[in-house]
C-alpha cells in the first residue's frame, strides 16, 4: 500500500491509484472539495417558481443522471419518495426526463449553477448522494456537501467513511444508510430542526472548509512555510 493510502485512517484499499486519488494527511481533514463564501451562501427561497415551492416536507436532490450514480439515486432518493407518498420530492439535473418516477417526484430539469443556492434554500432539506467510487473509498465528500452546507441548507447525505471528519452527524448533517433512513429523517424533520442543522453546518464550513482552508492544509501537508494571509488569498483567487 502506498503512503497516500496509509495516510487516511480507516482506508483499507489495496489500489495505489484509488488511494492517491483520495489522499488526505494524518489529520484526515484534507479534501479536494470545499465552499467558496463569495458564491455559496444563503439565498431567499424561490417561492415565485411554482415547481420549486416546497409544498410539503420532501427534500431536493440535484444531480445529473449518470451510470455510476443512478443505482444510488434509486436506493436513496426514489425509494425514500415511495415511502413518503404524501411528501413532494424535487429532482434537479439533466437526463431524468425519460426515467419513470414516483408520482410525488417533481422533475426540475437542468438547474443552472447560479440557481443552486436558491434551490438549496427552497427545500426543507437537501439530499446528497455520492457516486459509487466516492462512496466506496470515502474521505472525499462530494462538492454538493459543501455547496449545500455553505448555503445554510439542512443536509441529508448517504453514509460514507469519514463523514464525521467534515460534519458532525446529528448536529451538522443527517446521515442515512438507505432510502428508508432518508424517509425517516424527512418524516421527523421540523422546520426549526432543519434551520438549526443548516446553521450549524454553515458555521462549520466557514470555520474550516473554505478554499482558503484547503490551501493552508495543502501547504502544511507539503511542509511549505505558511505565507501571509494576502499571499494565500492570491493563491485561491
Amino acid at each position: 500500500m502506498t503512503r497516500s493510502a496509509r495516510s487516511c485512517p480507516g482506508m483499507t484499499t489495496s489500489s495505489p491509484t484509488a488511494g492517491a486519488s483520495r489522499w488526505c494527511p494524518p489529520t484526515g481533514r484534507w479534501a479536494r472539495a470545499s465552499a467558496s463564501p463569495s458564491t455559496t451562501r444563503w439565498t431567499p427561497p424561490r417561492t415565485t417558481r411554482r415547481r420549486w415551492r416546497p409544498a410539503s416536507r420532501g427534500p431536493a436532490f440535484l444531480g445529473n443522471r449518470l451510470p455510476d450514480r443512478e443505482a444510488r439515486v434509486e436506493a436513496f432518493f426514489l425509494k425514500a419518495a415511495e415511502h413518503l407518498p404524501g411528501a413532494r420530492f424535487l429532482l434537479g439535473g439533466s437526463g431524468w426526463e425519460a426515467r419513470p418516477l414516483p408520482s410525488n417526484v417533481t422533475r426540475l430539469g437542468h438547474v443552472y449553477t447560479h440557481e443552486h443556492n436558491a434551490l438549496n434554500c427552497s427545500a426543507r432539506a437537501v439530499l446528497n448522494i455520492h457516486r459509487d467510487s466516492m462512496a466506496r473509498f470515502g474521505f472525499s465528500p462530494a462538492t454538493r456537501v459543501f455547496e449545500a452546507a455553505g448555503a445554510g441548507a439542512c443536509l441529508i447525505t448517504d453514509a460514507f467513511l469519514g463523514v464525521e471528519l467534515f460534519l458532525e452527524p446529528g448536529r451538522e448533517v443527517l446521515v442515512a444508510r438507505s432510502g428508508e433512513e432518508v424517509a425517516e429523517h424527512v418524516r421527523r424533520l421540523t422546520d426549526a430542526e432543519a434551520r438549526r442543522i443548516g446553521q450549524a453546518a454553515l458555521r462549520r464550513v466557514l470555520a474550516g472548509h473554505t478554499y482558503l482552508h484547503r490551501v493552508s492544509q495543502v501547504e502544511a501537508a507539503l511542509g511549505l512555510r505558511t505565507g501571509s494571509a494576502t499571499t494565500t488569498r492570491e493563491c485561491v483567487a
